[in-house]
């Protein structure tokens, strides 16, 4: 799990995408330590911003998990596959 870049060390959101966001903190941890036990390696962006939701523009303050490209296709089941459990 990392909340840095996946490229690199650098933000190169043309080479990533995102899969999923969400204001709860929680959410976020668990679908980071599933996406890194599936050994797909992701970002999270906006997460110090989420203190101000309400202030700015929402999709600017939701803080959001970011993968590669290669790996978009595996991050979005594994994604569909947490979202299904959380609705029960």
């Amino acid at each position: 799990m990392t909340d840095l870049d996946p490229c690199g060390g650098r933000r190169h959101t043309s080479r990533m995408t995102r899969v999923y966001a969400s204001n709860d903190p929680s959410l976020l941890a668990m679908l980071q330590m599933r996406l890194d036990e599936a050994g797909i390696r992701s970002a999270m962006f906006n997460q110090p911003l989420a203190s101000v939701v309400g202030e700015v523009a929402f999709n600017v303050a939701v803080p959001e998990i970011w993968v590669s490209k290669e790996d978009a296709d595996r991050a979005r089941s594994i994604v569909e596959a947490f979202e299904h459990e959380l609705s029960g």
